[in-house]
Order: C-alpha cells, then sequence, then structure tokens
C-alpha cells in the first residue's frame, strides 16, 4: 500500500473509517509515539468500544509467539465484525543493524530509573547471542571479545559495562526468549500473504525496524507502514524536528484539558524536558492540573513544577565543562543534587568527559593523521575522521556517534595541553576520595572541583 509519516496519520485514520482495511499495520519509531498512534489505530478499526473488549488481543514482543499471533489473526471473530491483534515492542525487525539503538535504549532506560524496561532491553540483546536464561548471561556478555561482540551485534563493543552490575541477579533468571528470527518473520509472512479473514488486523509496533528484513518488504507492499521516527541528532535540522513533535505533544495535551500556556512557559518547559516525549506529555498534565481553575499556565506555574531531565542536565553539565563556561556548569550541577542525583553519578560523567577531551586532544596532536585547527567541517567528515578510525580501531566507541557532534568537541580542545586534562583527572580523584571519607557538603566539594576543570588555563 503506502508508508505514512507522522504528519499523514490523520490521514491514514480517516482512510480506516472510510473503509481502508489493512491485514498488517508496522507502526516503527520512539516509543511514547509508536503506542499513542497504534491507541489510536485500534480506536479507527474498532470504533465500537464495547465490543473492543472481545475483538481486540495484545500481546508483548518479549513473550510474542509466532504461531500464537499466526493463531489470532487467521480465526474468525465470535462476534463477527473486525478482529485486531496489537503486538507491542516487536522483535521480528530486530537484527545487527538495530542492535546499538537497542542497546541505547537499555542504557537511557536504567540512567531513568525504569529497571523493567532496561532488563526487557538487554533480554533482546542478551537473546542476541543466546545467552539470555543462561546462569552467566551476564558474565557471557561482559567478557566477550570486542571483536566476536562486533560479530554479534555490529557496533564496537562498550567500554562502560558497570551498569549491568545491579541487573545481574535478574537477568540470570530471566526466562529465555521464543525465537523470532528469519525464519519465523518468514512463516508470518507467508501467513499474511495466504490471507487473513476479512476486516482482520495484525499491528506491530516497534522503536526500530531493519528496513532490509523481508517482512518489512512485505508490509510496505501489502500492508501499511506507519513511520514515526525521529532525528535524535544534533543538527539544527534534527533539533527542530524534535522541537515540533515535543511542542504538538504539548498543544494537543493542553487543547484535551481546555487549558493554554504563556508563550515564555511553553518555551520554558520544552527546554527544561528536552526531547522525551512522554515526560513532555507528563509535565504538561502536571503543571495544567496544578493550576487548578485557572486556564493559562504561567511561566511561574513552570518554574515552580518542572525541572529540567537527568539525562539532559547531565549532558548540559559536561558541555559547559568542556566549553568553559563555569556559571552555567555550576548552575546545573546544583540542579541536578536538588533533584537528587548522587555526587558520584556527577563525579563518574565529569570523569568520561574528561577522559574523552584527553583522548581528542591527544588524536589532534598525533602525526597521523594529521590534524589541521580549525579545519571545515566537511574535510573532518570525509577525510580525517575516516582516517582516524581506520588507524584507531580500539577507540571505535569514542569515534562512535554524529560526526558533527564529535567535530564540535575535537573544536573544543583546540590548543588545550594534555596537562591540563591529565590535572583534571586527578582533580576528580581527589574530589571522589573527598566525597566519600570527608564530612565537607557534596555541593562544595563538586564546585571546587567543577571550578578547577572548566577555569584551568590551557
Amino acid at each position: 500500500m503506502t508508508v505514512y509519516r507522522r504528519a499523514d496519520l490523520p490521514d491514514l485514520l480517516a482512510a480506516i473509517r472510510e473503509g481502508l482495511s489493512p491485514a498488517a499495520v508496522l507502526v516503527v519509531g520512539e516509543r511514547y509515539l509508536g503506542r499513542t498512534a497504534c491507541e489510536d489505530l485500534v480506536a479507527a478499526l474498532l470504533p465500537d468500544a464495547a465490543s473492543r473488549e472481545h475483538a481486540l488481543t495484545t500481546m508483548d514482543g518479549e513473550q510474542e509467539d509466532v504461531a500464537a499471533m499466526i493463531r489470532v489473526v487467521k480465526t474468525f471473530s465470535l462476534f463477527g465484525g473486525r478482529r485486531v491483534l496489537r503486538v507491542l515492542d516487536t522483535r521480528l525487525f530486530h537484527s545487527r543493524t538495530t542492535a546499538k539503538s537497542v542497546w541505547d535504549q537499555a542504557r537511557r532506560a536504567m540512567a531513568d530509573g525504569d529497571r523493567g524496561r532496561a532488563l526487557s532491553r538487554l533480554g533482546q540483546i542478551l537473546a542476541m547471542a543466546g545467552l539470555l536464561g543462561q546462569a552467566d548471561g551476564l558474565a557471557g556478555l561482559r567478557e566477550l571479545p570486542a571483536k566476536r561482540w562486533a560479530e554479534l551485534f555490529g557496533f564496537p563493543r562498550p567500554t562502560d559495562l558497570e551498569w549491568l552490575t545491579p541487573l545481574a541477579a535478574d537477568l540470570a533468571t530471566a526466562p529465555a526468549a521464543a525465537a523470532t528470527g528469519s525464519a519465523e518473520a518468514d512463516r508470518l509472512e507467508a501467513a499474511l500473504a495466504g490471507g487473513l479473514p476479512a476486516g482482520n488486523t495484525l499491528i506491530l509496533v516497534a522503536e526500530e525496524a531493519d528496513r532490509r528484513k523481508k517482512l518489512y518488504k512485505y508490509v510496505e507492499q501489502a500492508g501499511v507502514i506507519l513511520d514515526l521516527t525521529v532525528d535524535t541528532g544534533l543538527s539544527a535540522a534534527a533539533k527542530e524536528e524534535q522541537a515540533a513533535v515535543c511542542r504538538e505533544l504539548l498543544e494537543k495535551t493542553l487543547a484535551d484539558m481546555g487549558k493554554t500556556m504563556e508563550p515564555a512557559a511553553t518555551a520554558a518547559l520544552l527546554e527544561r524536558v528536552g526531547f522525551h516525549p512522554v515526560a513532555v506529555v507528563r509535565e504538561t498534565e502536571k503543571v495544567a492540573l496544578a493550576t487548578g481553575d485557572a486556564r493559562r499556565v504561567s511561566l511561574a506555574d513552570v518554574n515552580a513544577l518542572v525541572s529540567r531531565t537527568r539525562e539532559e542536565a547531565m549532558f548540559e553539565l559536561t558541555g559547559a565543562v568542556a566549553e568553559g563556561k563555569v556559571e552555567a556548569a555550576l548552575l546545573v550541577c546544583h540542579r541536578l543534587l536538588d533533584q537528587g542525583q548522587h555526587p558520584l553519578a556527577l563525579i563518574a560523567a565529569l570523569r568520561g568527559q574528561v577522559r574523552r577531551l584527553l583522548l581528542l586532544r591527544a588524536f589532534q596532536l598525533a602525526s597521523e593523521p594529521p590534524y589541521r585547527e580549525r579545519m571545515a567541517y566537511g574535510v573532518f567528515q570525509k577525510a580525517y575522521l575516516p582516517q582516524l578510525k581506520a588507524s584507531r580501531p580500539q577507540w571505535a566507541e569514542i569515534l562512535a556517534g554524529h560526526p558533527y557532534a564529535l567535530y564540535r568537541q575535537f573544536l573544543q580542545v583546540e590548543g588545550a595541553s594534555l596537562a591540563r586534562w591529565r590535572q583534571g583527572l586527578a582533580a576528580i580523584l581527589i574530589a571522589e576520595s573527598r566525597l566519600k571519607g570527608s564530612d565537607l557538603p557534596a555541593a562544595v566539594v563538586l564546585d571546587d572541583l567543577i571550578w578547577q576543570l572548566a577555569t584551568r588555563n590551557p
């Protein structure tokens, strides 16, 4: 049939209400956006809320069973009419191409305190290596050689695996997931191609999908794909797209609650939350409810109730230190402490940033490949960076990510001496020792550390 984008969702829903009856729909994109769109699709396919309970079946990707999926979608509705099966967080479209994204989702979930989701995503990674459900699953993952890791997952072995430790017990007892490899995907494709009872629809929801898979191409040709992916990069265009998505969610949430918001309050809320669609909705609901009978949310309301997300603020902290913005770094540090972030977590983030900057400066000072200060981005991206990656395969993780973000960091460390960042690591070690072994307030220790890191002369 066709591929619909986020802006086309109203058209797709209207087409369904007018008689479009796709056998299969794939919704791919950010988790909250995908689940919300899935709810809209279900409502359009099954407009009678009373009969929806009998006509709708939901399956979670962690327990997805292709044989059971086929039985459901091939079965006629007992009460006549449509029958809908939705599979949330399906793994049918996972591959080495999507493994890095799944890994990043697990790390972000753990950083946000969402242990269940972190376990879910990490379980998918373990399943790819055949380690899920084994007593030494976590150890097996942590002990994989870098070469074998890259072969299994298609991305460099991360250097920081300590965040896995709190999950060890749960992962060791996690049941092995049902196979959802190529053979299972082919089996589902054959069942769909064989035809479904009139009106039956299978909705598959995934955060990531390998578009090269045969099942994806089949759904694209014979069904409907709703592509909700949002560029999460750092370019101006990506930031603009992220802001547009979040603003749309905020405005819809306010409209549903019969409220409006001051422009300054809108800008403040979106800046503090960052690109976290579910957080945008929740924070908007929170401030709207807190205003009581007032019809308009003010900047004062937002200032009183909304703080920056920890992930965004942590990135803001390390970035301010790297750029020498002392006042901004101190402000963000205190904000994170006020939100309950552990001081040692801030120390760990600063240590990682300083190590990274030290490495980047060392790369610049190396004779091969030669680095030229203030080189144009195009030269950096197309000539210098590929040569650097080829000559430093052991630092693949440090050199991963969007080239422009890396380019900006290279510009930040130009002219700095290696001694600056080596002394920074020593200052971090002293600060960590003070936090662990003295009675000094954490805020005082961190203020002193940030002052040293952000103001030290080259």
